[in-house]
């Protein structure tokens, strides 16, 4: 039960006669600017907001004689999202960025191939905001990942073809994606939660079917911790649909292969172009923080119906319906 606006654990108050400030007009300790500007908003709580975690709550948490480290923020959060999975059947992940720490390393192999193409002017960072917006524009060719290599062939002057860059790039990634990539912290957890509990699982990616099948059969990280083919109903890649993201086709046709309806399935992404594609999709989606997607993070917060700033809080919300 809620008793508080700013999150804090009312049940381990040693003010045992307060009834909490969700419950009470005038808080006995006196005037609290957090309750105000909540109670303004008609908010039930801080977690609601879309500002949330504001400087005034994050004053509160951290404050060195009355705060708790940031507990009341994680408590606002889980509050928000505890009903996530209410009248869902399956949940529909993205891969990079989402469930696996990769969008980082896929930075790093752009950077190799541009300085193998002869340049070395862009960042990793200029390469992420390059690629994406890119493959944005590229989605509805057949394949945006030789467009987008073709691209960087024109803009380095190299003579290699579109079809010879393409090739190089998944040459540079292949250690890469064997040996270094594995699941973001907790990630594996969430899915065998989820398994335990009988809900359906897919995977819906813009990478192409080559990546996941070195995921499935050769990254002993992944296997180790959660083997793709044996945790997943539904593996969806590049090559099952016409149009990629932000288009929400993948997410469409893995509810459909799934056998349940949009309303009963739940999408976890970490981009903007995910999220845009999840709407496209007419679901319900749950963001996952990626620091790569620092840029758009207001946006996220804003417009997903969830927000995670990790796994560990997804597992918060799968064990709420065992409380």
């Amino acid at each position: 039960m809620i008793k508080s606006r700013c999150g804090i654990n009312c049940t381990k108050c040693r003010f045992e006669e307060c009834a909490g400030c969700v419950n009470i007009n005038e808080p006995f300790w006196g005037r609290c600017s957090v309750k105000e500007c909540c109670e303004a908003k008609n908010l039930s709580h801080c977690g609601e907001c879309e500002d949330f975690p504001c400087e005034l709550l994050m004053s509160f948490s951290y404050d060195e004689n009355e705060g708790d480290n940031g507990k009341r923020i994680s408590n606002c959060r889980i509050w928000k999202n505890r009903d996530m999975l209410h009248g869902k059947k399956a949940v529909i992940f993205d891969m990079d960025g989402t469930l696996i720490d990769s969008v980082g390393i896929w930075n790093t192999v752009d950077r190799l191939l541009m300085n193998k193409l002869g340049s070395d002017e862009y960042t990793e960072n200029e390469l992420q905001k390059l690629r994406d917006e890119k493959l944005k524009e590229y989605s509805s060719y057949a394949s945006p990942y030789l467009k987008y290599c073709e691209y960087l062939g024109i803009i380095t002057n190299s003579a290699m073809s579109p079809e010879d860059i393409h090739t190089l790039r998944y040459d540079i990634a292949d250690d890469y994606l064997k040996n270094i990539i594995c699941y973001k912290p907790y990630a594996d957890e969430v899915l065998r939660s989820l398994k335990e509990k009988n809900y359906l699982l897919a995977i819906a990616s813009t990478t192409k079917r080559a990546n996941l099948e070195i995921y499935t059969y050769h990254n002993k990280n992944i296997i180790t911790h959660a083997p793709i083919d044996k945790t997943f109903d539904v593996v969806l890649a590049r090559e099952d649909v016409e149009t990629i993201k932000p288009d929400g086709e993948v997410f469409v046709k893995a509810a459909e292969m799934l056998g349940v309806s949009k309303e009963e399935c739940i999408v976890i992404e970490d981009s903007l172009v995910g999220l845009m594609a999840a709407k496209d999709a007419r679901m319900d989606c749950a963001v996952i923080y990626d620091k790569y997607s620092d840029e758009d993070s207001h946006i996220l917060r804003r417009d997903s119906k969830y927000y995670f700033m990790d796994h560990s809080e997804i597992i918060s919300v799968i064990n709420h319906g065992d409380e």
